[in-house]
């Protein structure tokens, strides 16, 4: 897309980031109760936190005999019933909040690098993010172009479809024509 920018200097882009927040949150809000869990652990030996004890407590399970024990003492409210709320009451949500606005504004960024990288960013228009239960299951940016689509890229997206016509792409064909009426 940036490259497409570069080459034609009247277009502008229009993004609309599309953001699944609840289930970010969720991600976020079980992970770092999972981190308490296993930092306050025999688990842990070293002093650090590093990148193989992320993806230990990564794989850990949320309903971990182990870990529901601790959430229950570290949590004795009797009046919390889901494992949401005692991670909540255990994290904190103005927590779980800063770290999602973190991982937004590195997403941001981490989109924006390659405009930078061109000098086209000034042509992207951002819009303000919108809170969607996307078809997939992950946030994304929308992307729309409002103009006249240069022939190279037309030709390119006449290719494609030919070749979504050949075998192996022919037998999944029905399954990508079933995807497209969900949206």
């Amino acid at each position: 897309m940036a490259d497409f920018l570069k080459k034609n200097p009247e277009a502008t882009i229009k993004v609309i980031p599309q953001n699944f927040e609840e289930k970010e949150k969720e991600y976020i809000l079980f992970y770092e109760a999972k981190k308490k869990y296993f930092l306050t652990t025999g688990a842990n030996s070293r002093h650090s936190y590093n990148e193989t004890d992320s993806v230990q407590v990564e794989k850990m399970s949320i309903k971990d005999v182990k870990f529901i024990a601790y959430l229950n003492k570290m949590v004795p409210d009797s009046m919390l019933f889901t494992l949401q709320d005692k991670c909540m009451k255990l994290v904190g949500a103005s927590f779980v909040d800063a770290k999602f606005n973190i991982l937004k504004e590195e997403r941001y960024n981490e989109f924006l690098f390659y405009f930078r990288e061109n000098g086209t960013e000034k042509r992207l228009i951002i819009a303000s993010g919108e809170n969607v239960i996307p078809y997939n299951g992950f946030s994304f940016y929308k992307i729309q172009y409002t103009g006249v689509f240069p022939h190279y890229l037309l030709k390119a997206y006449q290719k494609m479809n030919e070749l979504n016509n050949e075998a192996p792409r022919v037998k999944f064909k029905r399954n990508r024509q079933k995807i497209v009426r969900l949206r």
